[in-house]
């Protein structure tokens, strides 16, 4: 897993493409998977597959040090643009 999630944007564009296909040659022919995590769309592979994820948290407490996390409401949406596929 490469979490990217708090990089800022702008740098995340500066990576170049060929990166990804050096990651995508490493994995290629094993059973293993790669998980990018970004703030946007970032890299693409001819297996590759974009994964939309929103949520919220819900929090259980009255008070801030009371609170803790009750648990998640996230929402994946599968997108693949080569495909044209959109699917929920």
């Amino acid at each position: 897993m490469l979490d990217l999630a708090d990089a800022p944007p702008v740098a995340l564009t500066r990576i170049p493409f060929t990166t990804w296909l050096r990651v995508q040659r490493i994995i290629e022919g094993s059973d293993t998977a790669c998980l990018l995590v970004a703030p946007q769309p970032l890299a693409r592979s001819a297996g590759g597959l974009t994964l939309l994820l929103a949520g919220r948290a819900r929090w259980a407490g009255d008070a801030d040090r009371n609170r803790h996390l009750a648990g998640a409401d996230v929402t994946v949406r599968v997108v693949s643009p080569r495909r044209r596929v959109d699917a929920r």
